[in-house]
């Protein structure tokens, strides 16, 4: 029982420092709300960033000689997306280089031609629109651009189509009108052939009966019976021929034939868990994030109590003092999660949601405190490698697929990657058993560390407070 007794003694000394001095307590306040201003800045950042694509300039330059130019223009005035300034090609060149400009867009003076050149049906040029990146002035400004001018090209793609159609629709209308107005003509020549294949078919009949062809040469009997195949054969396909299908091409609608081809699949999108900003679905990397970095400051500032006083074990010092860390990181979990809550963060219910958030904060300094406890200084280096490695690891923004190979191999073993996926299916959308999954991994690595922690400073107490000793005497730590 004295070892629980020590463990409570030292907690008890602990929150008896806190409540004697108010600047301790101010600190410990700042401690407190540190990791919950780093991740609530972050997220409400991230809220709806693509909400403000139209504040992203682009300038348009039009060198187009015809009027297939100026209805891009007027297509991407109509549309929006992102603030298009119109712009002759000096100025819109030099903005883009100064930075004024996140890409440019020029459409040739070519371009109407090239696209009218289908009418003529043949020498058709394809039509060309250039587009500038400007890849210094923002990492991730240049791929919203770019996606933009994507689907710029998209809708001019559609547009193109439909003017497409239209000479098509166009040319099969005229060869309807050529089939009505000729379709007498056909009729009276489709009867005269008709007469003249039974005539002939007769006449064959005739002369077969009376052996006519023994009384004339092989050569001209052969062309004869060649000649009377093809009058079968051509007599047969105009009488199958659909005549009446020719005469309704008179009918085609050219408005509904553009419209198709200027969007003929239509692709419907679904979402098995939908998201309602970009701010959640960061959310979860933050919020784990910030957690580990508030435990590893809260190790940083408050030392740890190394010369507690005779007979009592390192054990009791290991455990009482844990017992304040755990009161702070259930305060920084709360905090945080009251924030989450003000600035409108969707969760799937609020006791899970403030349940995972302190056990995940309890787990992580859990390992912080297990690092730093046993290993000094040494140990909050490791746990800031730890945290440098999680950042691309944990797969919290970019799928670990996406990494090179050594990161994809370490996120396996890094705490963080569970806690963050625990923390998608409280934000994101549940499934119990991912969630616990994930749940139970993270709980098991912060239970080891911790005993491989309390096991260290037992058996290795006296050289770890010697390693200390010298580092403290340096005067450099």
């Amino acid at each position: 029982m004295k070892f629980l007794s020590d463990c409570f003694n030292i907690f008890r000394d602990d929150l008896g420092v806190i409540v004697r001095n108010p600047v301790v307590l101010i600190v410990l306040m700042g401690l407190i709300a540190i990791p919950s201003v780093y991740a609530i800045v972050n997220i409400y950042a991230n809220m709806n960033p693509y909400d403000n694509v139209n504040h992203l300039s682009v300038a348009v330059v039009n060198l187009d000689n015809g009027s297939m130019g100026a209805q891009v223009c007027d297509g991407l005035r109509a549309n929006g997306g992102f603030n298009w300034s119109f712009v002759d090609y000096d100025v819109g060149h030099a903005g883009l280089a100064s930075g004024d400009y996140y890409g440019l867009i020029v459409i040739p003076k070519d371009f109407s031609s090239n696209i009218n050149s289908i009418k003529d049906g043949y020498n058709v040029n394809q039509a060309n629109i250039i587009f500038i990146n400007n890849n210094k002035v923002n990492p991730i400004s240049p791929r919203i651009v770019d996606s933009g001018v994507n689907g710029l090209e998209g809708r001019v793609n559609g547009m193109v189509s439909g003017v497409v159609a239209n000479v098509v629709a166009g040319k099969l209308h005229d060869a309807g009108n050529v089939a009505v107005n000729n379709y007498n003509n056909y009729l009276r020549v489709k009867s005269r052939i008709n007469i003249v294949n039974n005539v002939v078919n007769n006449f064959s009949l005739i002369c077969n009966e009376y052996n006519v062809s023994s009384y004339l040469p092989a050569d001209v009997v052969n062309k004869y019976n060649y000649n009377v195949g093809l009058l079968n054969k051509d007599t047969n396909f105009i009488n199958n021929f659909d005549y009446n299908g020719l005469t309704s091409l008179n009918n085609v609608d050219a408005g509904n034939v553009s419209s198709f081809m200027s969007s003929p699949v239509v692709l419907t999108k679904e979402s098995l868990y939908p998201v309602i900003s970009y701010g959640d679905s960061v959310a979860p990397f933050y919020i784990c994030l910030s957690l580990w970095i508030g435990c590893v400051v809260c190790l940083a500032m408050i030392k740890g109590r190394d010369n507690i006083g005779e007979g009592v074990s390192a054990f009791s010092v290991y455990l009482g003092r844990f017992l304040l860390f755990i009161i702070l990181s259930v305060c920084q979990s709360c905090v945080m999660g009251v924030g989450c809550l003000f600035i409108g963060l969707s969760f799937c219910g609020s006791m899970l949601f403030f349940g995972t958030i302190i056990l995940v904060g309890l787990c992580l300094m859990g390992i912080v405190y297990a690092l730093v406890s046993s290993f000094g200084n040494v140990g909050k280096a490791l746990s800031i490698v730890l945290l440098v490695f999680q950042i691309p690891s944990a797969g919290g923004v970019y799928p670990v697929e996406l990494m090179p190979k050594f990161f994809g191999v370490l996120s396996d073993y890094l705490p963080l990657t569970y806690a963050i996926c625990a923390f998608r299916e409280v934000v994101v959308g549940f499934n119990y058993d991912i969630f616990c999954f994930n749940l139970s991994v993270l709980i098991a690595m912060s239970v080891s560390m911790f005993i491989v922690g309390l096991f260290i400073r037992g058996v290795f107490n006296k050289h770890l407070m010697s390693f200390q000793d010298k580092l403290h005497g340096s005067g450099l730590f």
